[in-house]
């Protein structure tokens, strides 16, 4: 059984456009599930660019919250693998069995220090976004020159 939910925003001389446009999507929508393998989604949407436009800095700030909260769990996360590094290396270090597991804990620690650069490099490409972003909404209301 296919729902679809049809949301209908009054755009000015776009609202009839749009409302034949999610009449047609949705009649597509639900001829595609019919004939579907019924073991996968799809989803259909459409959207202003225009009314979007005045939210691209929320939408990159938003973007720059998750990627901040990625960053400070990598950073709790090596700590926590630091922290077992070190008691492993005191309790454990003359085994084979403790050897092998630093070995594994290091290659850990490792990867989030990848991680976590590749994350800082998403961090400050989304920072300048949202400062190309605010610069642009400043221009465009004429407070920027």
């Amino acid at each position: 059984m296919v729902k679809l939910l049809i949301v209908t925003f009054k755009v000015s001389k776009k609202s009839l456009c749009l409302q034949l446009l999610a009449l047609f999507l949705y009649r597509t929508h639900v001829q595609l599930s019919a004939i579907g393998s019924k073991d996968d989604m799809s989803i259909a949407f459409i959207y202003d660019i225009d009314a979007l436009q005045v939210h691209i800095s929320d939408f990159i700030r938003y973007q720059i919250n998750l990627v901040t909260n990625s960053i400070n769990a990598t950073d709790s996360r090596r700590e926590k693998l630091t922290q077992k590094l070190l008691h492993v290396e005191i309790t454990e270090r003359h085994s084979e069995k403790g050897k092998i597991e630093a070995d594994y804990v290091h290659q850990d620690i490792e990867r989030a220090k990848e991680g976590r650069t590749k994350l800082l490099l998403k961090h400050d490409a989304l920072m300048q976004q949202l400062s190309l972003s605010i610069s642009k909404d400043l221009c465009e209301n004429g407070e920027a020159k």
